[in-house]
């Protein structure tokens, strides 16, 4: 394959991805009161809790890869909303972490009922197998995107 087809088709699927969010997600989590970020923040933070892991905003803003400001942001919005809270570690007064509320749990179920339907009748209509290949597909691309940012990394490093 050459390199033009392959940059082509990644941002042809990159776009559809991109829409097909859009068109599918955003009314589920528009239907339980929220925007789509809201509801990506508060699922995130939920299952990072059910995880274990440390909800700040640091974390946040590398796990979406956006700037740190405008999470802040976000996460303040959220808070006033009262969809999440914020709480300083009483072992380092710096950090601040965020907890989701019971109002942010009870949007959430909402905007997850909504999602599930829709995720359920996309399996529905994929034929045995496919979704598994799709996923590896997923996860290959993922681990030779990885391997190439840590490969510019290194070259960066020694440059």
């Amino acid at each position: 394959m050459d390199s033009e087809r392959f940059l082509r088709d990644m941002w042809r699927v990159s776009k559809l991805v991109h829409q097909s969010v859009e068109e599918l997600f955003v009314p589920a989590a528009n239907k339980a009161g929220l925007s789509a970020f809201q509801a990506q923040l508060i699922g995130m933070l939920a299952m990072n809790q059910m995880n274990q892991e440390m909800n700040t905003i640091g974390n946040i803003t590398k796990k979406l890869g956006m700037n740190q400001g405008n999470v802040s942001a976000f996460c303040k919005r959220a808070e006033q909303e009262g969809y999440i809270k914020r709480k300083r570690s009483p072992t380092d007064e710096r950090v601040v972490e965020l907890f989701v509320t019971p109002l942010g749990e009870e949007k959430m179920a909402v905007a997850k009922a909504e999602m599930q339907r829709i995720i359920d009748e996309f399996t529905g209509r994929a034929q045995p197998g496919q979704l598994e290949t799709i996923l590896n597909g997923f996860n290959e691309l993922e681990n030779l995107l990885s391997q190439v940012a840590a490969s510019a990394a290194e070259s960066e490093k020694s440059s």
